[in-house]
């Protein structure tokens, strides 16, 4: 209080004096109310002081840290503290060039960003390159997958239609259909299997329910009975999306089939299209999801 009055030629004792007081001085004696008056004083005589050497930069280094390891960063009264800190980071972050802080700084921050902010800084740095390209596909292919032994599986979609069939030695016109799925093993230019389900969804979805081929020619495996099928040399995957129709269009007979009287079912089915509420479902429910997962554990 008597401070208060001392002319400019006792600044030097008035100094010593404070620097006595403040090393004798515990803020935890003081009520907050005190103590914010302090800190007030202080602020306001920092926020006009001239910090210019270095060893004034390096307290006001430590000031700055102590403060912050004050602060709860993980508070929700932190946000109006940090908000100005990270502000005047960003606004100095063109100057700094410590490569680590730089880098760990990045981290964090895309960690919280928005992921279109992130991609949109990123994309000058990304080369335009491809990562996977699959060659071109044949129409109505509904899956193209490469193993890593080399094996590409292939999988065409036919929908409900009416064909022309060969039973024996009888020809049955415009027999309807129902929607299939092909599935092809192929590696290199031959054709290793190939397995027929059918489905009434219109859209596949992995929860796409299976059923059994309804005509013949075809196991409960699921696997073609196609004695031929190798002798196809697949010299383009184009020629993949031709293959259903090649099966379609062999000779039926009544080999795998688990119906009754095949030639009085192509009878009926003439100029009629296919009825899918006749559809068998496979056992155990299987659906497209499951049936392509067992694709990667069976035998070449």
């Amino acid at each position: 209080m008597i401070t208060g009055n001392v002319p400019d030629y006792g600044e030097k004792a008035v100094k010593l004096l404070f620097t006595q007081l403040s090393s004798r001085f515990n803020p935890m004696e003081l009520s907050v109310q005190e103590t914010n008056k302090i800190l007030k004083v202080f602020i306001d005589k920092f926020s006009r002081t001239n910090f210019s050497g270095e060893y004034e930069y390096t307290l006001l280094i430590d000031l700055f840290c102590k403060i912050l390891e004050k602060v709860n960063l993980l508070g929700d009264r932190s946000v109006p503290f940090l908000s100005p800190i990270l502000r005047k980071i960003y606004q100095q972050a063109n100057f700094l060039d410590d490569k680590e802080i730089i880098n760990s700084l990045f981290e964090v921050t895309a960690s919280k960003a928005d992921k279109s902010a992130v991609l949109r800084v990123l994309e000058p740095y990304i080369k335009k390159e491809r990562v996977c390209s699959s060659p071109l596909l044949p129409k109505n292919c509904f899956i193209y997958q490469e193993m890593l032994d080399g094996t590409v599986l292939v999988g065409i979609e036919v929908e409900a239609q009416r064909f022309d069939v060969k039973y024996h030695r009888r020809d049955f016109k415009q027999v309807g259909h129902p929607n299939m799925l092909f599935l092809f093993k192929i590696r290199g230019q031959e054709v290793l299997m190939s397995q027929l389900v059918c489905i009434k969804d219109k859209l596949l979805k992995p929860t796409t329910q299976l059923y059994r081929y309804p005509f013949s020619n075809v196991f409960k495996s699921l696997s073609c009975c196609w004695p031929d099928l190798q002798s196809y040399k697949v010299k383009d995957l184009s020629m993949v999306g031709t293959l259903p129709y090649a099966f379609i269009n062999s000779p039926n007979n009544d080999h795998a089939y688990f119906g009754e009287n095949l030639g009085e079912k192509f009878y009926f089915l003439q100029d009629n299209d296919f009825n899918h509420e006749d559809l068998t479902p496979i056992e155990d429910g299987l659906t497209l999801s499951d049936w392509l997962e067992l694709q990667k554990f069976e035998k070449k």
